[in-house]
């Protein structure tokens, strides 16, 4: 079996323990990895039915004839005691939670976000039905059966939140959860933004920072999908932050770069993007210029960097006035570039 685990912790919370095969490993975090490369091709499938599908997530999966020859699956489970996150790759198959699967494993204490990354998968659940699309999110109470059909492949991350943290900020009429989230824009583009950034940084939250960053994820995965705005300003507040930081990092070479160009692009005022940087410590103005200060010593420190003059660096990143990035240079960093390129 190709898997291994790391970074040993105490029993898992309620939920966590998923049946036989490929358990999810106890909190505070671990990870198992699963492939099939290591077996015959008429193999492949039946071991990853067994092993990931029903062991793993409890679920069940059918192939239609022809379709076992090549198959090719590679997975991966990280799980802390607040959130699990499943990263799976396969050949194309019909995925399915009947009655079965769900009395095995009922998952009733946790709710399932899906995260296309492929072509799109049909998919049926609480009477909906649902065609993805690359970057939709799906909102799913495990405890009601669905089934899914990928167009040409399973591509996917799932989210497992736990269900308390989610349920007391639905509207009824969400209850069974079943939501599609599409679009880039407005709430759902919060999300999407928010859930990036947490694929991004967590490896690094310690237990009790993840505590935190998930209760407010579910907060805003909560909003979207019809709850009232409430106590989840927090949670908007984060996710839209972090997309003004991914839109800076977009245009930071760019001189114009203001306050008035960058709230036009997310669509708030003025006086709201400054807001959203008041908790941080750090102006919009003071923001953008670490951002490019850091740019202009990561060049210099460069063994290539040598090739380019400062002046030549510090207009490419956004500076229009020399005399200011020296001195900007200097009272972040205590040296002057010249200085810390000879070193």
């Amino acid at each position: 079996m190709k898997q291994h685990a790391d970074q040993d912790g105490p029993p898992p919370d309620r939920g966590t323990d998923t049946g036989e095969g490929a358990r999810l490993p106890p909190s505070p975090t671990r990870t198992i990895v699963l492939a099939v490369d290591h077996l015959r091709d008429a193999d492949r499938f039946a071991y990853w039915r067994e092993q990931w599908c029903q062991g793993t997530v409890g679920v069940t999966g059918e192939l239609t004839r022809g379709e076992n020859h090549g198959f090719y699956a590679r997975a991966s489970a990280w799980t802390a005691g607040c959130v699990i996150r499943l990263r799976c790759e396969t050949g194309p198959f019909r995925v399915a939670r009947g009655l079965p699967e769900i009395s095995r494993r009922s998952w009733e204490d946790w709710i399932w976000l899906y995260q296309e990354m492929s072509d799109g998968v049909r998919f049926e659940h609480a009477g909906n039905e649902f065609i993805t699309h690359r970057g939709d999110l799906l909102l799913t109470d495990p405890t009601v059966p669905f089934s899914g059909q990928p167009r040409s492949a399973h591509d996917y991350r799932r989210w497992i939140v736990p269900r308390a943290w989610i349920a007391p900020h639905l509207p009824t009429v969400h209850r069974p959860l079943s939501a599609h989230l599409t679009g880039s824009h407005g709430i759902n583009g919060l999300v999407q933004t928010y859930l990036g950034a947490l694929n991004d940084a967590l490896d690094e939250c310690d237990s009790a920072g993840l505590s935190g960053v998930i209760d407010n994820f579910c907060r805003l995965i909560a909003l979207a999908c019809g709850g009232e705005a409430g106590d989840q300003h927090t949670a908007i507040r984060t996710a839209k932050l972090r997309q003004v930081k991914e839109y800076i990092a977009l245009h930071l070479s760019e001189p114009d770069l203001t306050p008035a160009r960058v709230a036009a692009a997310m669509r708030i005022s003025v006086r709201q993007l400054h807001l959203l940087f008041e908790p941080t410590g750090s102006s919009f103005a003071e923001y953008v210029l670490r951002r490019r200060l850091d740019e202009c010593r990561a060049i210099l420190q460069r063994p290539s960097g040598g090739e380019r003059s400062v002046t030549d660096i510090a207009y490419a990143w956004g500076f229009n006035n020399l005399a200011s990035f020296y001195r900007a240079f200097r009272r972040q960093f205590g040296v002057s570039p010249g200085a810390l390129r000879r070193h």
